[in-house]
């Protein structure tokens, strides 16, 4: 006997409403029930040696391969090589339709000098080259020119990727000419900044020496058929001292709709007024790329802390369109800031307008458009890895904040027409998903979730994944190995969307779920007696509503057939079925939704 509750169906569809009135055709999807992520990884890997901190970086690498799979890249920067201390190491895995494989990775590449530490900073770079695949940046900050004559002047590189996956050499390399100049100390893919059709991407050295000392600087490289050049095409530099420019940057989409991507890059000790409070700068793309010279003066938008030593910036990054206005917005972290509680961490959301972010205004915590924080001292509450996801399959990009201490875990905020959360600010209590650490026996501070984000769609079903890491990870009895690292991913499964259903009854939408379950053998009657388990609704105006289920036994693809069972949601179990009201302004949350019956003969008719 075979028994699927339904959060193993929704796990395994993709869902979609169609709406229904009286026996009227079926019309475009307005709107989605969620498809959310197990609470449980579906896939773990762990370093492979004590204080190597897997998991200090990972990014999505794009599709390196051109499988139509996304791909991984995480870094290892305290990596021993036979030979080399601390030269670092970065393993690419990539997607499949069962997501990653758990055995091995697709690539690794080692830093090449002691102390080099490679994968302290990574990213996925885009088509730089317009060749069709996916290419790949790694940091090496700790480089040394000139066998250690200029310490740390530090270098990057990139992999192009190919239909054989990344090349094994560098397709390009930028090396630091400065002693501590920390080239590589952040890289970052930016999208296309001129509108050439080949993506562009930025390399930070936090510790460069202009016109003032350590004042920071960020390097922009264009893409093109040929590849980058060897000299940079845009730089922006803090005018500062020490003000930690450069060792963040990230992409910001694009804010202010014309079709350019934009750059964010922040400054975590810079001093507007108060010491050290730490600042975020944008600059818009245009056709002629970012334009002079980049400088806080010139910048076309800052944010501020207002607050001493709170790291704000330290993480920043786009957080996709997460009202559909059309318009990406921004995500800057300040994991330490006070709101009222002290060092209690926060995240703050500005939204990208015709103008640019937050309308062209300059930004500080109280004129954010929304927040998220943790109202616990202490909790270094807001990692964010600046790449947008949707996961859950709304069509709104959602918030994905790492809360490292305290309550460990990842917390994600769904985007809706108000915004993330419905337009509440959001903290560790009214969170719409969230997968507390994993047990791990022997921790105390395992830093789960140092990063936590969008994985990017590793199982190509259309759905964005999850990902979180803890670079201090170690099992003191299984895996003795301290400091190791660990990387975790959390799947969310869509399948083929299948079938009609026919609704005659009041005047009230129908929910239709649709799922592909390719099951083998004749139906049997307890298949699809589902219930006990919770899920949620969003996106959907107030209102009541019903629910049917059509399920493609025999994996067909095609309509509906006499095998495909047709369930409803009747929690009283008297036949009928029954809506769900939905209140004006109320959030539909963790109703637990049992559908029993299955009926074997199509259309259905629901009375």
């Amino acid at each position: 006997m075979r028994k699927f509750n339904i959060l193993t169906v929704l796990l395994a569809a993709a869902l979609v409403f169609l709406p229904f009135h009286s026996t009227a055709a079926v019309s475009s999807p307005d709107s989605s029930i969620q498809v959310l992520p197990p609470t449980s990884p579906g896939w773990t890997f762990t370093g492979e040696q004590a204080q190597s901190y897997l998991g200090f970086s990972w990014m999505p690498a794009g599709d390196v391969n051109g499988d139509r799979f996304d791909d991984l890249i995480i870094g290892a920067y305290g990596y021993d090589t036979a030979t080399l201390n601390n030269a670092g190491r970065v393993y690419l895995f990539t997607g499949s339709d069962i997501g990653l494989d758990p055995s091995s990775p697709d690539w690794v590449m080692d830093g090449e000098q002691d102390g080099a530490y490679l994968g302290y900073s990574l990213a996925g770079a885009g088509d730089v080259n317009c060749d069709g695949y996916g290419d790949v940046l790694l940091g090496s900050h700790g480089y040394d020119l000139s066998a250690k004559s200029v310490a740390n002047a530090g270098r990057a590189y990139l992999y192009l990727g190919s239909a054989d996956g990344l090349d094994l050499s560098p397709g390009w390399i930028f090396t630091g000419s400065q002693t501590n100049q920390y080239v590589g100390i952040k890289v970052a893919g930016l999208g296309d900044v001129n509108g050439d059709g080949c993506y562009d991407f930025a390399v930070g050295a936090s510790g460069y020496d202009g016109e003032t000392t350590d004042e920071g600087i960020v390097y922009v490289f264009y893409g093109s058929p040929t590849g980058p050049a060897l000299i940079p095409d845009w730089t922006a530099e803090s005018d500062q001292v020490s003000s930690n420019f450069g060792a963040t940057l990230s992409e910001a989409g694009d804010v202010n709709g014309d079709g350019y991507a934009d750059l964010l890059v922040g400054a975590d000790h810079y001093d507007y007024g108060t010491t050290d409070e730490g600042a975020a700068f944008a600059w818009y793309g245009s056709e002629s790329g970012f334009g002079d010279p980049g400088h806080p003066a010139n910048a076309d938008w800052m944010a501020e802390s207002n607050q001493t030593v709170r790291f704000f910036a330290l993480l920043l990054g786009s957080a996709g369109d997460v009202n559909d206005d059309g318009y990406d917005d921004v995500l800057v972290s300040s994991w330490e800031h006070d709101h009222p509680t002290a060092n209690e961490g926060a995240v703050f959301l500005w939204y990208g307008s015709e103008l640019g972010i937050n309308e062209g205004a300059a930004g500080n915590p109280d004129n954010a458009g929304w927040l998220a924080e943790s109202n616990a001292n202490g909790y270094a509450f807001g990692s964010v890895t600046g790449i947008p996801g949707d996961i859950n399959h709304d069509g709104y990009d959602d918030v994905i904040v790492g809360c490292q201490l305290g309550t460990p875990g990842i917390f994600v905020y769904f985007g809706s027409e108000l915004g993330p959360n419905l337009g509440v600010n959001g903290d560790l209590a009214n969170w719409d998903w969230h997968a507390d650490q994993p047990a791990i026996p022997g921790m105390f501070n395992a830093f789960f979730a140092r990063q936590a984000g969008s994985a990017g769609d590793l199982n190509g079903d259309g759905v964005d994944d999850l990902a979180a890491s803890s670079h201090y990870y170690y099992e003191e009895a299984a895996n003795p190995l301290y400091r190791a690292g660990k990387i975790w991913t959390y799947y969310t499964t869509a399948g083929v969307i299948n079938g009609t259903v026919t609704y005659i009854g009041p005047d009230n939408p129908l929910i239709e779920i649709s799922a592909s379950l390719a099951l083998s053998g004749p139906p049997e009657s307890n298949d699809y007696q589902f219930g006990g388990d919770s899920y949620s609704l969003r996106g959907l105006l107030d209102g009541s509503y019903y629910i049917a289920a059509v399920i493609d036994y025999n994996g067909s693809g095609g309509p509906p057939d006499p095998t495909d069972p047709v369930t409803f949601y009747d929690p009283d179990h008297d036949g009928n079925p029954n809506p769900v009201v939905i209140s004006p302004g109320e959030r539909v949350n963790g109703i637990d939704f049992e559908i029993y019956g299955a009926v074997l003969f199509l259309p259905i008719v629901l009375k």
